[in-house]
């Protein structure tokens, strides 16, 4: 009963991890896509500027 409960808590945390790594790699493209937008709004702001 030990080692069912051992195993289960190992997929267990083996699972969580995953889960982090997921949402890090899903956060640093939100961070990517955000820096994307904001350089583009202010490279509309120089051209706007510029005409």
């Amino acid at each position: 009963k030990k080692i069912e409960i051992k195993i289960l808590f190992k997929f267990y945390i083996h699972s969580i991890i995953k889960n982090i790594k997921k949402i890090a790699l899903f956060s640093k493209y939100i961070n990517l896509f955000i820096t994307e937008i904001k350089s583009e709004k202010v490279n509309q702001k120089i051209l706007t500027f510029k005409i």
